[in-house]
Order: structure tokens, then sequence, then C-alpha cells
């Protein structure tokens, strides 16, 4: 299993609950998923962001996910790391402390069953910095765009 194998389950995971979804966009670093919510657009060019998920995709890197994870709470409400069912399940007690410790939620992806959520993610308490919200919704404009001319 590889990372471009759990990228369209966690995807298809993010927009069953309401988020425009990107994918490898530059926050404190690239991340893998990023789940996207605005506010209703009453008369504004932008309108403002309501939520922000950050999704961090490793199949066997532990200390690597935890670390992207971390640095995606300074930008993120949400912060979660995605890794295959099968090595969740496998995981030490103590590791999966360490994810609650952090504050980064932890997301069991199976081909055939989805995700599961095995450690929810804490709300991070964060003020939405505005050049990741301009260049989020750029990415969303950008994106409807080559949608529409069917790209």
């Amino acid at each position: 299993m590889t990372e471009k194998i759990l990228t369209p389950i966690v995807a298809e995971w993010l927009q069953g609950q309401g988020y425009y979804v990107a994918c490898e966009v530059m926050l404190c670093g690239y991340c893998d998923l990023i789940g996207c919510k605005w506010e209703e657009r009453i008369g504004r060019r932008k309108p403002p962001m309501q939520e922000i998920i950050a999704v961090e995709l490793k199949i066997k890197d532990i200390r690597g996910v935890l670390y992207q994870g971390k640095s995606n709470k300074r930008v993120a409400d949400y912060s979660y790391a995605a890794m295959p069912l099968e090595f969740c399940a496998k995981m030490r007690p103590q590791t999966l402390d360490l994810f609650k410790k952090i504050g980064v939620g932890l997301l069991g992806v199976d081909l055939v069953l989805g995700v599961n959520v095995i450690i929810p993610a804490p709300k991070n308490d964060i003020k939405h910095n505005p050049n990741v919200c301009r260049r989020l919704w750029s990415f969303r404009l950008r994106h409807r765009k080559a949608e529409k001319n069917g790209r």
C-alpha cells in the first residue's frame, strides 16, 4: 500500500463530511490533504474560512507523521495522521498515547472499509492565517475552473 492509494479514500471521507479537498498544499511545509469549509459567500470576493482539517498520509513513519501533524496544528483547526488500518491495529498503546498527547488525530485507512477514526483530533484554538485562507481559496477557484473546462 502506498500514500497514493490512501489519498482518494481519505479525500472521499473528507468530501463526505462537506469539506472541499485540496492535495499537496503548502502550509507549514507541504500537507498531503486539506479539507476546508467556508462560511456563506455574501457579496464578497472571498468568504471567511470556517474550518480547516489537515491530513498527513504515511505508511509506517510514525515519527514523521507526528512531526508533520504537530506542525499543521499551527494553521489547521484539526490535524490528523492517516495510516493503513492494519498498521494502526498493531500500534502499541504508548504510541497511541503519543498521538493523544501531541494532539494529532489518527485515521486508519482500509481499501474496503474506508476511513476509521481511531483517535479523534482535538480542536486547535487558532486564528486562521489570512495567507493560508487566500491560498486555499485560490486553489479552490483554479480547481473549479479546471473542472468546468473538462480537465
